[in-house]
């Protein structure tokens, strides 16, 4: 009896050993290397952060001095020619909210229309005395938005309409880190004009 007591004792001793068992070199696997970020990836990420009501995926993909410039036809009123980082994402923020306002978007669907395989993009220079030494690079490609609103407004772009969409590298050669600096709609949104997506920060 006293002699089988102790074989749970020295089988839970031999398990505490194990880990330091065996090999002395034992091989690790080897982690796979990060991907490399490309420009692509800004218009992928932008797209997903919108469908997904994700706010903190959007403002990673926006560069510290990122401006949007809206289409021409729509400037006037309370739409300004352009508008800022801040204002961007105040905007945004209250626009993935489904809760907040008077009247909340209960259902968000953008389509950003590329192929990646395809996708051409143009060398930019931007101002050499703010961004010496640096390429932009710049893109125009379909977009489609359907947004819903409680409690039946419906937001829509206008079909066949495009924007340009502009990155820069805001990491080095070897780890690039793309960002959208700049983004121009080239076309109409039809918007109730009692309706205001976006407000100026106070």
């Amino acid at each position: 009896m006293g002699r089988g007591s102790l074989v749970p004792l020295v089988f839970a001793s031999i398990c505490m050993l194990l880990p330091a068992c065996g090999d002395d070199n034992p091989t690790k696997p080897t982690p796979p290397p990060a991907a490399r970020d490309q420009k692509v990836n800004v218009l992928t990420d932008i797209e997903t952060a919108y469908n997904d009501r994700n706010i903190q995926k959007y403002d990673a993909r926006l560069d510290d001095n990122f401006t949007f410039y809206f289409y021409s036809g729509d400037v006037g009123g309370p739409i300004p020619p352009s508008w800022d980082r801040a204002t961007e994402l105040f905007a945004c923020s209250h626009m993935f909210d489904s809760h907040y306002g008077g009247h909340p978007i209960t259902h968000i669907q953008l389509d950003l229309t590329f192929d990646p395989a395809t996708l051409t993009w143009v060398a930019v220079q931007p101002d050499p005395n703010q961004y010496p030494g640096e390429t932009w690079y710049a893109t125009a490609i379909y977009y489609q938005f359907h947004f819903e609103a409680a409690p039946d407004l419906i937001f829509e772009n206008k079909p066949g309409t495009k924007a340009r969409f502009t990155v820069r590298n805001a990491g080095t050669d070897d780890a690039p880190r793309w960002r959208l600096v700049e983004m121009s709609d080239f076309g109409a949104t039809v918007v109730p004009p009692s309706v205001s997506l976006a407000r100026s920060p106070r």
